[in-house]
């Protein structure tokens, strides 16, 4: 069973699922694999790259929910 739970910048937070009393869950979309994004630098008289993090794209999930 899915539940989203939505937090606001005021740290209020709404849950959205299947049995919930004010939002019900109707369909989701968008939850694939996010595209990874390696940062690297090559070093001096370096062969190849160095990794020096990862980074994670940006993903569209759309949720469809009923507002009791």
């Amino acid at each position: 069973m899915e539940k989203f739970t939505f937090t606001n910048n005021f740290n209020v937070s709404t849950t959205i699922g299947y049995n919930n009393a004010d939002f019900t869950l109707l369909d989701y979309d968008g939850l694939t694999t996010a595209e990874v994004i390696p940062i690297t630098h090559q070093g001096y008289s370096q062969y190849g790259n160095t990794v020096d993090k990862l980074g994670i794209g940006t993903r569209i999930i759309t949720i469809r929910f009923l507002d009791n």
